[in-house]
This record gives C-alpha cells, sequence and structure tokens, in this order.
C-alpha cells in the first residue's frame, strides 16, 4: 500500500528540469588521480525533479557484485549525487550523504559504512569517504541521501528507462527493509572509485 501511495505522490509532483550540470562542489578533499563515476543513470539532460513530500525520505541506490565486478581492486572514494537544477529549488539544501554495506537480506541495506551532513548546490555534488571501500568480489555497496523534501523537489532522475531493482526509499526511522523507489527512471546517484 505504502508503495502504491509512493508511487502515486511520485506521478503527481514531476517536473522537467534544464541539465543537471558538471559543476561538482567538492566537501572533502578529493584524492589525487582520475576518478571513475560510476552509477545505473545516463546523463541528465533535460534532467526530471521530483519531491513536494512533506517529509525527509532516504534514497538509496543499490549495487550489486554483477554491477561492481568490473571494479573488483578498485577504492570507493566518494560519492556524486546531484541536486535538482529545477527553478523552484533554493541554491542549496542540506544532506546527509551515506553509504551502507550490505546485510544480505533481500531489499535491506546492512552496516554503515559512511555519514556526513553537508549542503549541495544545484548540479552534482561530490562527497569524498574519510575511508575508502576496497571493492572485492562480493562486494555489495549501498549508496544513500536524505533530504527534507518539504516545499522543494530536490531528486535528480535521467530520462532513461529504470533499471529495475536497485532505486529504492526508506521513510523515518531509516531502518530495515527499503521499499522500491517508484519513479520510471534512474536517480543520479554514483560511486566515485579510484583505481
Amino acid at each position: 500500500m505504502r508503495r502504491l501511495i509512493w508511487m502515486m505522490i511520485v506521478s503527481a509532483v514531476t517536473a522537467t528540469l534544464f541539465a543537471c550540470g558538471d559543476n561538482s562542489s567538492v566537501n572533502n578533499p578529493t584524492p589525487s588521480g582520475t576518478l571513475l563515476a560510476v552509477g545505473y543513470d545516463g546523463a541528465p539532460d533535460p534532467a526530471n525533479a521530483r519531491g513536494g513530500v512533506p517529509a525527509t525520505n532516504e534514497y538509496l541506490v543499490f549495487f550489486d557484485t554483477a554491477k561492481l565486478a568490473p571494479y573488483v581492486g578498485q577504492r570507493v572514494v566518494g560519492l556524486r549525487i546531484c541536486y535538482a537544477d529545477y527553478s523552484g529549488n533554493p541554491a542549496t539544501l542540506p544532506y546527509v550523504v551515506k553509504l551502507y554495506g550490505d546485510s544480505g537480506v533481500l531489499s535491506t541495506p546492512g552496516a554503515e559504512l559512511f555519514s556526513q551532513s553537508t549542503t549541495f548546490s544545484k548540479g552534482w555534488n561530490d562527497v569524498m569517504l574519510a575511508s575508502p571501500v576496497t571493492i572485492t568480489s562480493t562486494t555489495k555497496l549501498w549508496a544513500a541521501f536524505q533530504v527534507n523534501m518539504t516545499g522543494v523537489w530536490p531528486l535528480s532522475f535521467d530520462n532513461l528507462a529504470r533499471v529495475p531493482d536497485v532505486h529504492f526509499a526508506r521513510y523515518s526511522p531509516f531502518t530495515g527493509v527499503a521499499l522500491i523507489e517508484g519513479s520510471p527512471n534512474n536517480l543520479n546517484v554514483r560511486l566515485l572509485l579510484q583505481p
């Protein structure tokens, strides 16, 4: 029932935006060398914004072993998240960025590996991890953020068909099973990797 209600809310609060530019703001020092951004999303040009729900929610993107297999031995050093460049949004907005391990239980994130409160500017924002996570053949990760959507439309999605079973949402108190996020597109959330 909650999923159906969520899908109805998402359908009611969708707007088309201008592109989510690559003007990343870095919230921790960037490691030296080239970083690779890995995600399920395509270029959000134009991106879609969603929000307006009067609540703080958590949005998660699941990276399974198949998605991470080409990157075994590389390190996750940060997360890249797009704050929707919607004209009605404020220039900056508080976020809590998180990285979870996997619990081994379907649709349920595991232990919190990283959490940082930060403020995003419209467009792409990078948050660097305090301690990188090395990808192994069994690594599964959940990239996540929490944001208060009261009166704003911060969620940024691409225009491609959604990859199934990787986009999720949770509601306060942000524990336990995550619900499938009801959007028809992919959240603009990426892992930043360094060889």
